[in-house]
């Protein structure tokens, strides 16, 4: 009897082993196929998101005017800038265009520091455009204030808010124009009585 104990002890050992044994290695294939899972959702992921870049520069690349934003493309220097607008200036045709040309040169001065020369540039906008373009003379009022030239922004100011109120009268229903106009009276009494611009 006690053999068919130790057989039957032995077996339930062997039985209890093996059944340890299957569980282990199932505990082992299910992490192993939990890896292999995530493994493949990763490549999924990664395939996806290269497809999609690739894509789009493929795209950017291909629209009009388009350019691949990876490519190295030229830095532009203020100086550049400076050096189109002028290009712009010389080769403008139309007076519109000239007018453009001349406010592009007039911001490029301001960018490289030659305050002087975008006055220059942005009065010869103002000629041009019979004193009707509204950003030649605030950005002329901008460069006055920064350079303390207060005669020379009260002027300015005036002629603003003489355009403003042609404009208002124009097309009453213009808010934007009403809106700038009673600024610029604000900005132009506070001028007068020694204050700044802003």
């Amino acid at each position: 009897m006690r053999r068919k104990k130790s057989k039957a002890s032995a077996e339930t050992s062997n039985i209890v082993t093996s059944d340890a044994v299957q569980r282990k290695n199932h505990t082992l294939h299910s992490s192993r196929l939990l890896w292999v899972i995530l493994a493949a959702a990763v490549i999924v992921v990664l395939g996806i998101l290269g497809y999609a870049a690739w894509r789009t520069r493929m795209i950017t690349a291909s629209s009009p005017g388009g350019s691949d934003k990876n490519a190295s493309a030229p830095v532009h220097t203020p100086q550049d800038n400076l050096r189109s607008a002028q290009i712009a200036v010389a080769s403008a045709r139309s007076t519109e265009d000239k007018i453009n040309a001349y406010l592009i040169l007039g911001a490029s001065d301001i960018d490289t520091g030659q305050l002087p020369e975008a006055i220059i540039a942005y009065k010869q906008a103002d000629t041009l455009s019979g004193g009707q373009n509204l950003t030649a003379l605030t950005q002329l009022c901008n460069i006055y204030n920064t350079q303390k030239q207060r005669n020379e922004l009260i002027a300015t100011l005036q002629r603003i808010i003489v355009l403003l109120q042609q404009q208002s009268a124009a097309d009453p229903s213009d808010y934007k124009a009403a809106n700038q106009l009673l600024w610029y009276q604000d900005a132009l009494g506070r001028v007068q009585a020694g204050g700044t611009l802003t």
